[in-house]
């Protein structure tokens, strides 16, 4: 009984946590769809700290649907388009809407 109620408090904990980093994704055409497929295994500090191009974001979805993920072809197509323009290769500049305004 014990062991089930702390799974129950991590799951908990777990979501909330997710939740409060899925507000921090730029906003976006597959920002929701990322959230609701890759959310439920980790978190998406996961995904947000690093940058690939699109192969490389392709690489890492059918690598997570080889772990078990459960993503559609068009949701792929989704997570990747949406990977790729908010989170490319190093070096690249975000996109103009994800930088913010200079304080006046």
């Amino acid at each position: 009984m014990r062991a089930h109620l702390l799974a129950a408090c991590f799951s908990l904990l777990s979501i909330a946590a997710g939740a409060a980093l899925a507000q921090n994704l730029p906003e976006g055409p597959g920002s929701a769809i990322l959230t609701n497929a890759c959310q439920n295994c980790h978190g998406l500090d996961v995904i947000t700290s690093v940058h690939h191009d699109a192969e490389g974001w392709r690489s890492t979805i059918l690598d997570m649907i080889g772990r078990g993920a459960e993503i559609s072809d068009d949701d792929q197509q989704a997570i990747i388009a949406y990977l790729t323009a908010h989170y490319g290769p190093a070096g690249t500049a975000p996109p103009a809407a994800a930088i913010a305004a200079p304080a006046q």
